[in-house]
């Protein structure tokens, strides 16, 4: 593709530059731009490949035998000064007979010319044709002479030499993007260096596409007063931080659906879905890390290197073929981006910035047709994202989520408040009565609960520790047998959860995506568990069957996911284990806690939520927030999809074929880190507080799969009180 990038680094240096005040009247700068093979191929196609099928029509006699035809054009490089142009060709002389053609000359083979390509004074590429050869279909020499021969030089030769490249046209649309991008004081100055871009020298043929020099002149204008240091955010300076966050997510994945819409190649969905959840795990850090003043700005850094994943990914679908009648449009969206970042990145001294309108421009010249804001941001299921990507969100469980929901606490149903948490009384809470399930009848409420302390979750409470639990929980598989002792629980360090937000997701792209529209009604085993336990917080007094029914609602996930994804059967025991030690590790199996006296959805400081602490950010789109929230058997449904992915994934890799228990330690490893984390717990080099978090979850593994429990009151306890967690 055509790369504007150099030509604007060089514009941005030469504005700093004329920031000082200088004896020389301008400064004079020559950069070297490259025009890909891929993108002069495209053009070719747009301006002259328009008949159906992607043929041009160089020439029709008097009948309908008569014909020449040509599609497929491709470039190469045929040496220092000359190109190559191929196109796959088609001659018929002849006469109809009835619905036949009798053909005294019938050809179809390759035309191939030799090109000088030239730049002419108003930055138009176009070439001069110096030589044609034809081949057959096998690329020997073809011998075709007399009228054949003549009507393919004399139609196809005049034909390609009306094709040009005008570089003005990206030229112009970065002069739009700067004039909105720089500082006012620094307008005037790129507006005056564009306006003098020319050519210099010839243009020359190279490996990768034909290379132009352009030069620059920049006027000398008086230097720029420098900018006093920034001292911290203020709240209006950190509300717009937020905002950028969001509307950079919001623009890469308005482009990652344009791109996984017109392409539906699963490797290229891959590549997509990587580049969204690994940038979306750094989106999540950057929330959590504002920048220092006058330090690097985590923003920058993000959608610098997020764009130049996506610019690759394109660029592959250019070059394979992939992207359409609209690669024009992609690559013109990367070339103009291209530009931008450049700019961005060379002149981060003249206060330059990419904007909102900046973005804004950028989508329209890729979806030109598209009438939907490319900014828009919410936490709601996209439903393009989850076909693009194959991803059937889990049922949701009726009446769950209220109209009044919001992330904050929601007052106790029903309560009776002590004295006020500073004098150390315990309020006291009943979960709200679910509704009646499909059979009719009505669940019975957990009774009354004692709060219990609530996770780091930065609302700045101070928890108070439950007490020793008195009863021994059931076995979570609701068998009644008197379970083994369980180990001792390592805690979570405070303030965060063991689960980072999810980072380098190849997931596995399950057959079509056509067959991922509407979530499939809910289980009605699902549907019970998730009413019975709607907004219900454990303790002491309901710990018993608060366990029974929690290992119910994770059994019934777990199958829910294996009835979907179908894993390998050997796996299916592993699987179903895992997810209740996942649960374990990621929650002590609690999706709601007491704060302040009132219920609330568990979510760490780094925003990983509910009882599988799914990360709202790195899953925006794939799943309903308020659901992951306050809809415990969604949540439950979100997590276990996200593992079963991943142990499918695990297994096809093969890294430990035969092992089921290592399928389950890479398969969480990857869901804490990330799958480039798969095999770090085998790493001797693994850093301290990862091995920490490795060893606690196979330790909890261990445990369920010896058939042991869960003692959520003791988890619950010593939470962010020990590493591993």
């Amino acid at each position: 593709m055509f790369r504007l990038a150099p030509l604007l680094a060089a514009i941005a240096a030469l504005v700093s530059l004329c920031g000082v005040s200088r004896a020389d009247p301008a400064v004079q700068v020559f950069v070297p731009l490259t025009i890909d093979y891929v993108t002069l191929g495209i053009a070719l196609k747009r301006q002259i490949y328009g008949a159906p099928g992607g043929r041009a029509i160089l020439w029709k006699g008097t009948n309908a035998c008569e014909f020449l035809y040509s599609r497929n054009p491709r470039f190469a490089q045929n040496g220092p000064t000359t190109v190559v142009l191929e196109s796959d060709g088609e001659l018929g002389l002849g006469v109809p007979l009835g619905d036949q053609c009798v053909n005294p000359i019938s050809w179809k083979g390759i035309i191939a010319i030799d090109a000088t390509p030239y730049l002419t004074p108003n930055l138009t590429l176009r070439f001069r044709v110096s030589d044609i050869n034809l081949y057959d279909q096998q690329h020997q020499k073809s011998l075709i002479v007399g009228r054949g021969f003549d009507l393919i030089k004399d139609n196809f030769i005049p034909r390609f030499q009306t094709f040009k490249f005008d570089l003005r046209a990206p030229i112009e649309e970065f002069r739009a993007l700067a004039e909105e991008t720089a500082p006012p004081d620094q307008a005037e100055r790129f507006k005056q260096t564009l306006a003098t871009v020319h050519g210099v020298g010839p243009a020359v043929a190279a490996p990768d596409g034909i290379k132009v020099t352009l030069g620059l002149t920049a006027p000398t204008l008086p230097a720029a007063a420098p900018a006093a240091p920034s001292g911290p955010l203020t709240p209006a300076e950190l509300a717009a931080w937020n905002q950028k966050l969001d509307e950079w997510d919001a623009f890469i994945v308005f482009a990652i659906k344009q791109v996984g819409t017109a392409v539906p190649d699963k490797e290229v969905r891959a590549d997509l879905l990587n580049l969204l959840l690994d940038g979306r795990y750094r989106l999540a850090q950057a929330i959590d890390q504002l920048p220092a003043p006058g330090g690097p700005d985590p923003v920058r850094v993000l959608f610098l290197d997020q764009w130049r994943q996506l610019r690759d990914v394109v660029r592959k679908a250019a070059a394979r073929g992939q992207l359409g009648d609209r690669a024009l449009e992609f690559l013109s969206f990367l070339s103009a981006g291209d530009a931008l970042m450049a700019f961005d990145q060379a002149a981060p001294a003249l206060g330059a910035r990419i904007s909102a309108a900046d973005l804004r421009r950028l989508a329209r010249i890729m979806a030109p047709q598209s009438t939907t804001d490319p900014l828009q941001f919410n936490y709601g299921e996209d439903p393009a994202l989850q076909h693009i990507f194959g991803f059937t969100p889990p049922p949701q469980t009726p009446d769950s989520v209220e109209p009044s929901d919001s992330d904050e606490a929601e007052p106790i149903p029903t309560a009776t408040v002590g004295a006020p948490e500073a004098g150390g009384a315990t309020p006291q809470a009943t979960a709200a009565p679910p509704p009646p399930d499909a059979s009719g009848a009505t669940l019975t409420p957990a009774p009354p609960a004692t709060a219990t302390p609530s996770p780091p979750d930065g609302s700045g409470a101070t928890p108070t520790p439950a007490p020793p639990a008195t009863a021994t929980p059931s076995p979570p598989d609701g068998s009644g047998a008197t379970p083994t002792p369980a180990p001792p629980t390592p805690a979570p360090t405070a303030g965060q959860s063991s689960s980072a937000p999810f980072v380098h997701m190849t997931m596995q792209l399950i057959s079509s995506a056509d067959a991922f529209a509407d979530a499939p009604p809910q289980p009605p085993d699902l549907k019970q568990l998730g009413l019975k336990l709607r907004r219900a917080v454990v303790n002491e007094s309901n710990v018993d069957g608060y366990t029974r029914d929690l290992g119910a609602l994770l059994d019934a996930a777990a199958a829910s996911e294996i009835a979907d994804e179908r894993p390998d059967p050997s796996l299916q025991p592993t699987y179903r284990v895992m997810v209740k030690a996942a649960a374990w590790q990621e929650s002590c199996w609690r999706q709601f806690v007491i704060t302040h006296g009132r219920i609330r959805f568990l979510e760490s400081s780094s925003h990983d939520v509910g009882l599988m602490q799914v990360n709202r950010y790195v899953w925006r789109g794939f799943y309903d927030v308020r659901h992951l929230e306050w809809d415990i058997a969604y949540n439950a449904g979100a997590g276990s999809q996200i593992l079963a992915r991943l142990m499918i994934r695990a297994a096809a890799k093969a890294a430990h074929a035969g092992d089921p228990d290592a399928f389950a330690r890479s398969s969480y490893a990857a869901y804490n880190g990330g799958p480039d984390e798969f095999n770090r717990w085998r790493r001797p080099d693994e850093p301290r507080d990862l091995r920490l978090i490795d060893e606690a979850f196979w330790e909890k593994y261990r445990a369920l799969k010896e058939g042991q429990s869960l003692n959520i009151l003791k988890c619950e306890a010593e939470w962010g009180h020990a590493p591993g967690h």
